[in-house]
């Protein structure tokens, strides 16, 4: 495992799981819920410090409270989260420092590490109970070794960098919770497992001793349960949950005041987004661009500022996110694409760059929520700093217009099951194809609203609680199973049975092992 920390040269991450030293127990610890672990004889440790999975949090001795974490996973739509800076240890400090060297856009959030550690140690309790008993008395322990980045980031992804310094056979498997390169060739340890905000939508009903309810426990998946209208004015600053507004849930046509407004027909025909002003993915990946400030200094400075976006959007320098907004600069009847930032930025620059942004008119100063979005025919999500954009995905395939998806080098833990032509219109990683894309679909009208309806399909299922915990079982489950925990995985099916039905079942098998013994026994007499 130490060459893996050694070479990878990132921000990694080791989940253990140790024999308990009974002298440690607090009381009461054996009756949580959730602690199988525990009450197995194992304890959870997370980078040298135990690890409650029950509680969310590190064990007695640890500083870091169990915080609700409304905005954890910002992604590629925030530069940082609030509070952390007194939590930072030397060692996150160091990771910033190495992040800020090879051009990544920021250090991860410490929440997004205790909820992905504990994803793994619920799910190998879960799948994995007969490994966490030991075998005649003695427990073997065992290590999982994970990130949480927007997107790996070593240097070991540069080809040459790799052939001298990266001995990829001798690492162990790294288990990655954000995006993940689609060419597993990149970096062959990496194991795509699933996308940690899905955690909030199933977390419960994978420590849940039965099913209660098929409706996931998360906002992110949720179709809202009152009218537009009535919901918060998110352009208050004094709004009670940004979080709320900025990751919003579904869309839902019973939620709007007039549904003429959303049939196929009366859509807005133009294609929207909005978004930060990001890099695309960083500097350890080929197709690594940067923010749009210095493209926006150089149209500024122009005397022909028309010609000059004009001369950006042909140009392959720049990111897809500037192309996007340019092309809706020049051809404002096609496309509507300004960034939006959400405030609380600490960027270098961050006021000069305000000042352009409203200067040439490529940032919008008022957010578009579902109401608003929901309105236009064609959505289009952009990939930033990890490469894709988990917060814009889902949503818009929930939508009543049709997806224009991002395809790029990377991928989300769900992206499998989502298909070019079936759930959205694929657009290249450079976006220079996004107004032939948005001429098929005015060609095509059948064909992209059948899409449309198609996405919406996929959203209600996938979306269902039993089917987010089977999308763990083979996005993590399964990789556990082969890579670190061999010969332990049980079914899905018995791991989420009724426990009740599960009594009757082994009642009924013992029953019919009497019968069978007592007929095997019995003796005729003439």
């Amino acid at each position: 495992m130490q060459t893996t920390l050694t070479q990878y040269d990132g921000d990694l991450h080791v989940l253990s799981c140790v024999a308990r030293d009974r002298s440690d127990d607090d009381d009461g610890d054996e009756k949580e819920d959730g602690d199988d672990a525990r009450r197995a004889g194992a304890t959870w440790v997370l980078d040298g410090r135990t690890f409650r999975v029950a509680r969310g949090r590190f064990g007695r001795g640890s500083s870091d409270d169990d915080d609700d974490d409304e905005d954890e996973d910002d992604r590629d739509d925030d530069d940082g989260d609030d509070g952390v800076e007194e939590r930072r240890s030397a060692s996150e400090i160091r990771q910033e420092e190495r992040q800020k060297a090879r051009g990544a856009h920021r250090l991860h959030s410490p929440h997004r590490v205790t909820r992905a550690a504990g994803l793994v140690a619920s799910t190998i309790e879960r799948y994995f109970p007969s490994r966490l008993r030991g075998t005649n008395g003695t427990f073997e322990p065992f290590e999982v070794v994970f990130e949480v980045s927007d997107a790996p980031s070593s240097p070991c992804l540069q080809h040459d960098y790799a052939l001298e310094h990266c001995d990829f056979g001798q690492w162990v498997p790294i288990f990655a919770f954000g995006s993940a390169p689609k060419d597993a060739k990149l970096l062959p340890p990496l194991v795509p497992s699933t996308l940690t905000v899905l955690e909030k939508c199933f977390g419960r009903a994978l420590k849940a001793k039965r099913f209660l309810s098929d409706e996931p426990d998360c906002d992110f998946l949720s179709y809202p349960e009152i009218k537009y209208s009535e919901a918060t004015d998110c352009d208050n600053p004094d709004a009670p949950s940004r979080a709320a507004c900025r990751y919003h849930g579904l869309f839902s046509i019973d939620a709007v005041d007039d549904e003429r407004e959303y049939t196929w027909d009366n859509l807005i025909p133009r294609v929207v987004w909005r978004g930060s002003d990001y890099v695309f993915l960083s500097k350890n990946y080929e197709g690594f661009k940067g923010n749009a400030l210095e493209a926006l200094r150089d149209i500024a400075a122009s005397s022909n500022k028309t010609q000059a976006m004009e001369s950006y959007v042909k140009s392959p320098e720049i990111g897809p996110r500037l192309r996007a907004v340019l092309m809706s600069k020049l051809k404002p009847s096609k496309f509507d694409a300004r960034f939006f930032n959400w405030g609380g930025t600490s960027a270098p620059n961050a006021e000069e760059r305000s000042a352009l942004g409203k200067h040439l008119g490529v940032d919008a100063d008022k957010h578009l929520g579902e109401v608003e979005f929901g309105r236009y025919k064609y959505h289009l999500d952009l990939g930033g700093g990890g490469g894709t954009t988990w917060s814009g995905v889902i949503p818009k395939l929930s939508m009543p217009g049709v997806l224009f998806h991002h395809e790029t080098v990377m991928k989300d833990s769900y992206f499998d099951s989502l298909l070019p032509w079936v759930h959205y219109v694929p657009i290249r990683e450079d976006a220079s194809d996004l107004e032939e894309k948005l001429a098929w679909a005015e060609h095509h009208p059948h064909q992209a609203r059948q899409i449309s309806l198609n996405a919406d399909e996929w959203v209600r299922d996938f979306r269902r609680a039993k089917n987010l915990l089977r999308h763990n079982y083979e996005k993590l489950a399964k990789p556990l199973g082969e890579r670190v925990l061999k010969g332990y995985l049980i079914p899905f099916e018995r791991a989420h049975a009724n426990p009740k039905t599960v009594r009757v079942r082994e009642r009924a098998a013992l029953a019919s092992v009497r019968v069978n013994t007592t007929t095997s026994t019995t003796i005729t007499t003439p």
